[in-house]
């Protein structure tokens, strides 16, 4: 059918010129810092990783610590931690695919730990974060289930 499975990708603009960050791919540095922002998010702005944003069949294979280190390696974190790098004053993220409850929950804390808005645009939705939280009041979320056996049953139960 020449149908292509896409791999999630997070673009930004900087200084005009454009970015592109795949999941699990980026430098050892910029993997650090957002490990650091990680951290400040959880002592100051009660942030912790959702691992239930980890797929099913990913989560049986990986410890909590791999589990957490996946989750950090998003390419929408990874993107909005090179805007920062950059000090860029626009914090605009474009995502092709739906953003997870662990990236949703992060950029609501990068919002308010910055005092500024961070802008995530998925295909058909516009996340604006700020300190009042996100324009989607989270009603994304709705959607969301993880693809797990026991909780696809119950969700058809």
């Amino acid at each position: 059918y020449g149908l292509k499975n896409l791999p999630p990708e997070a673009t930004v603009y900087i200084e005009g010129a454009m970015h592109r960050f795949v999941t699990g791919r980026s430098d050892p540095a910029l993997a650090e810092d957002i490990k650091d922002l990680c951290e400040k998010l959880g002592t100051s702005f009660g942030y912790s990783p959702r691992l239930d944003a980890v797929p099913f069949h990913r989560a049986r294979e990986l410890s909590v610590d791999q589990q957490k280190a996946a989750l950090r390696l998003h390419p929408e974190k990874v993107a909005l931690a090179e805007l920062l790098r950059c000090k860029s004053e626009d914090l605009e993220v474009s995502i092709n695919f739906k953003v997870c409850s662990d990236c949703h929950d992060f950029m609501k804390a990068m919002a308010r730990y910055l005092r500024r808005p961070v802008t995530l645009r998925e295909s058909r939705v516009v996340h604006i974060f700020s300190d009042e939280g996100c324009s989607c009041a989270d009603g994304w979320s709705a959607m969301e289930v993880r693809h797990c056996p026991q909780v696809m049953k119950a969700a058809l139960a």
